[in-house]
């Protein structure tokens, strides 16, 4: 490509991006579980600056639902 050569190169390198993004987002998919999604939010949890403002989210959520549940 850079030759100045066709473009022929261009399209398997394409085509094989495109294989490879399939196969990543397929993978991704079944190896996420409750387990990594725990871990995840715990991670970016204690990474926040403002982890009191989020823990208050969860409070009020969780009264919310303790709220529908008595309704």
């Amino acid at each position: 490509m850079y030759t100045g050569a066709p473009w022929w190169s261009f399209w398997p390198l394409a085509a094989w991006g495109v294989v490879f993004a399939v196969h990543f987002l397929v993978h991704k998919s079944r190896t996420v579980d409750e387990s990594w999604i725990e871990e995840r939010t715990a991670d970016l949890h204690s990474k926040s600056y403002d982890a009191g403002h989020i823990d208050r989210i969860v409070a009020d959520q969780r009264g919310n639902a303790a709220d529908r549940e008595t309704k």
